[in-house]
């Protein structure tokens, strides 16, 4: 489901990319604020044939953290001629921390390399 930025985060997120997403040189990537946050996820989701969809698998909460293990699935734009675009899948583990009952911190591993799916 699509998170409501204005409602569900704060102003001030922070979100901090390891893995997919982080720095080529293997630092992770930090988006600061709602508007960055906001630009990054427009982004990643124009950069694939159809929106990402989520697959949770578990999700543990303790206190105000919120732990998830999830797979994201994709199309691809692009395809072999005659073929449909190949669909992608990626592991990811997200720790969330929540402040007033609204997002304040991601901190987000993902695999650098998609596999197949299927």
């Amino acid at each position: 489901h699509d998170l409501a930025l204005e409602r569900d985060a704060h102003p001030d997120i922070v979100v901090e990319l390891h893995g997919a997403g982080g720095l080529g040189d293997g630092r992770p990537r930090l988006i600061e604020g709602l508007p960055a946050v906001r630009s990054w996820i427009n982004r990643v989701r124009s950069a694939h044939a159809t929106p990402p969809q989520m697959r949770l698998d578990q999700m543990v909460e303790q206190g105000e953290t919120v732990v998830t293990r999830t797979e994201n699935i994709w199309t691809l734009h692009v395809a072999e001629a005659g073929t449909e675009p190949p669909r992608r899948v990626q592991a990811v583990a997200a720790f969330y921390t929540v402040r007033d009952g609204r997002i304040a911190r991601i901190i987000r591993f993902t695999d650098r390399v998609g596999r197949a799916e299927g």
